[in-house]
């Protein structure tokens, strides 16, 4: 977990000795930005929301730039959904892990 927050940028301790690149070029904080979105395990997701509609609320919050019409905002959500193989759980409530409720738990990791 501590590499892939090195990886995003999260982490402001130690010091990176690698070079990453994303797609053949040096990674930038801009390019990142733009690319991927990023939240620990320990973020929480309302449980009265359904799957895409946290993806949508973060997407909004995160995703830059915010000027990103709704409709490419939407593709970027049905796309990461097929990437995090999720589109099943589209619909379903979060819900609440300590009692049993919603989602399972290797699509709530994924979320």
């Amino acid at each position: 977990p501590h590499r892939l927050d090195g990886l995003a940028g999260y982490k402001t301790g130690g010091h990176t000795t690698a070079e990453i690149f994303l797609n053949g070029s040096p990674k930038t904080n801009e390019k990142w930005r733009l690319i991927a979105g990023y939240c620990e395990q320990t973020d929480l997701h309302n449980p009265a929301m359904t799957v895409r509609e946290s993806l949508i609320f973060a997407t909004r919050m995160r995703l830059r730039p915010f000027s990103l019409s709704e409709d490419v905002k939407s593709s970027h959500i049905e796309e990461i959904m097929r990437l995090l193989e999720i589109e099943e759980y589209a619909d379903i409530l979060v819900g609440d892990e300590a009692l049993g409720q919603g989602l399972p738990k290797h699509a709530r990791k994924r979320l």
